[in-house]
C-alpha cells in the first residue's frame, strides 16, 4: 500500500510540474505579445501620418522596428524548447504562425515604403488588404490552440 501511495505521490508531483511549465510557457507567450502591442500601436500611428505625408521612407523605417523585433521573438519562441506538456508542440507551432503574421503585415509596409512607383505602391496595397483580412483568422487561431493547450495541461486562461 505504501508503495502505492508513493506512486501516486510522484505521479501527482510531475503532473503538477508539467502543468506548471506548460502555465509558465502560455503566460511568456501572453508577455511577449503584451510588451509589443504598444510599441505597434505607436508604430501604426506614426505610419498613419508617415502615409498621409507621403514619407515613404519614414514609414519603411518604421515598420522595420516592429519586424525586427517579431522576427527576434519568432527567433526566440524557435529557439525555446516546448515544455514536456500536452499539445506543447501544436501551441509552439500556433506562436510561430501568429507572429509570423504579424510580422507579414510589416514586411508589406516595407514593401510599400521602399516601393519606385505608384503602381508598386498600390501592389502592396492590395496584399496588405488581404494580410488584413486574416486578421480574425490569425486571432482565432492562436486564442483556440492556446485554450486548448490550456484545458489539455489543467489550467485556465484569462479571456
Amino acid at each position: 500500500m505504501k508503495k502505492y501511495i508513493f506512486v501516486v505521490i510522484i505521479c501527482s508531483i510531475l503532473i503538477g510540474c508539467n502543468s506548471k511549465a506548460a502555465f509558465d510557457y502560455s503566460q511568456n507567450f501572453v508577455a511577449k505579445e503584451t510588451i509589443l502591442v504598444p510599441k505597434i500601436n505607436t508604430v501604426e500611428e506614426k505610419i498613419a501620418v508617415f502615409v498621409e505625408n507621403k514619407q515613404f521612407d519614414s514609414i519603411a523605417i518604421s515598420a522595420k522596428t516592429i519586424e525586427d523585433e517579431v522576427e527576434q521573438i519568432i527567433a526566440d519562441v524557435k529557439k525555446q524548447p516546448a515544455p514536456d506538456a500536452k499539445e506543447a508542440e501544436k501551441f509552439k507551432a500556433a506562436i510561430i504562425n501568429y507572429f509570423s503574421y504579424i510580422k507579414s503585415i510589416y514586411t508589406i509596409y516595407i514593401q510599400y515604403g521602399t516601393a519606385t512607383d505608384d503602381e508598386a505602391r498600390n501592389d502592396a496595397v492590395v496584399k496588405l488588404q488581404d494580410v488584413v483580412a486574416k486578421k480574425d483568422a490569425a486571432l482565432n487561431n492562436i486564442k483556440t490552440v492556446q485554450k486548448s493547450f490550456a484545458a489539455a495541461n489543467g489550467f485556465k486562461i484569462a479571456n
